[in-house]
């Protein structure tokens, strides 16, 4: 784009020159001109979008080191202590997010908000972005537990989530919205939780529509749920 830039510059420079020199011409140049005109405004917006899109990032990566934390893992042997690494949300679309992160996430490493919310996991690099596939697009199955009760959670691949309840029990209202929890505090220090609205399929199965995001910074774990 830079170099389309000064090549328009310097043409418009040529006849602006030729126009001096040549007045009579003037009206015959306005013509030829006006497509010129045009795309050096689309030109210059492009430029000035980018500029703008360059400092909102920054205000971003300067949002993440105050939002930087660390969790403990524990078990029976051992306690640690690791650091989640942060990213920031850039743009989403049906299927994926795309988080501005560090190269250091992988591929699969699980994603979720400040808040705890799952969003999915790590499925790709495009240049200096990370490609979130949504929850309910790939092929995991996790536990969950709501209102005391364990629940078996499905992607569909399709991008719908399935929860399978167990038989006889009414756990939820249909297009009710619902808080799931997926790990639990003697393992991760945060709880995971799976939000959204709940519509009844079957007897035994419901369909859970996330809410949309509504957090700049999200984190990056290799850990998986369990």
């Amino acid at each position: 784009m830079f170099r389309k830039f000064i090549s328009y510059t310097i043409i418009l420079l040529f006849i602006s020159i030729i126009s001096t020199l040549y007045p009579d011409i003037n009206h015959i140049i306005s013509r030829a001109n006006h497509p010129l005109d045009i795309v050096f405004f689309e030109i210059r917006n492009n430029y000035l979008l980018l500029t703008k899109n360059a400092d909102y990032l920054k205000t971003l990566e300067n949002a993440i080191s105050k939002n930087s934390k660390s969790i403990y893992i524990k078990n029976m042997e051992f306690e640690v202590s690791i650091e989640l690494i942060p990213g920031i949300f850039i743009n989403e679309d049906g299927k994926y997010y795309y988080i501005k992160s560090d190269e250091k996430v992988k591929k699969g490493e699980i994603v979720f908000t400040k808040d705890g919310i799952l969003l999915g996991f790590v499925y790709d690099t495009f240049k200096k972005e990370k490609i979130i596939q949504k929850f309910g697009w790939g092929n995991h199955e996790i536990f969950g537990v709501y209102k005391n009760t364990e629940l078996l959670i499905k992607e569909s691949g399709n991008g719908n989530i399935i929860i399978n309840i167990p038989e006889g029990m009414e756990l939820f209202k249909n297009k009710e919205n619902v808080s799931i929890l997926i790990s639990n505090s003697n393992w991760f220090n945060k709880n995971l939780i799976l939000k959204g609205v709940v519509y009844k399929k079957s007897n035994t199965i419901y369909y859970l529509k996330p809410d949309k995001i509504n957090s700049i910074v999200v984190f990056f774990s290799e850990f998986g749920v369990r």
